[in-house]
């Protein structure tokens, strides 16, 4: 599993997507929050010598009984992006409360325990980070840019 210094990259791409993702895209923002929350999440496991929890169930249940505090803001964000995922029909969450709700309120406070636990490094960046993506082929092997 992934290092904290991994998800803290990974925390700061969803992040940086989030932002670059037009404000009518409500589905994708909510999504993008929530795997945001995640790597907020096993960022702080990392730092704890936690086992990492390789799936949303496990996750639930490891915060539900050794983070209750932050379950109950992490699992709003897992709750409406499960909708955001599958739901057929037609969002209800309007674009004022993904920004104030979800993102101000929700991930604000995991990001906030998040720097309880890690220090700076649970902080997210105030702009989004310029990531270099080296290219890759189809099967996932570097492109030579030479």
């Amino acid at each position: 599993m992934p290092a904290l210094a991994e998800h803290k990259v990974k925390a700061e791409r969803c992040l940086a997507c989030y932002r670059e993702t037009p404000a009518g895209h409500v589905e994708t923002r909510l999504v993008l929050l929530f795997y945001c929350a995640v790597h907020l999440v096993e960022m702080v496991c990392a730092k704890l010598g936690d086992q990492p929890n390789p799936d949303h169930r496990q996750r639930h249940e490891y915060l539900q009984s050794k983070h209750r505090k932050i379950w109950k803001h992490y699992q709003p964000l897992h709750q409406i992006a499960w909708s955001a995922r599958y739901d057929a029909r037609e969002m209800w969450v309007s674009e004022k409360d993904v920004q104030e709700h979800y993102r101000r309120v929700r991930l604000s406070a995991v990001e906030k325990w998040a720097i309880e636990h890690v220090g700076e490094d649970g902080r997210l960046s105030a702009e989004p980070p310029t990531v270099e993506t080296p290219r890759r082929t189809p099967d996932g092997a570097p492109v030579s840019e030479s």
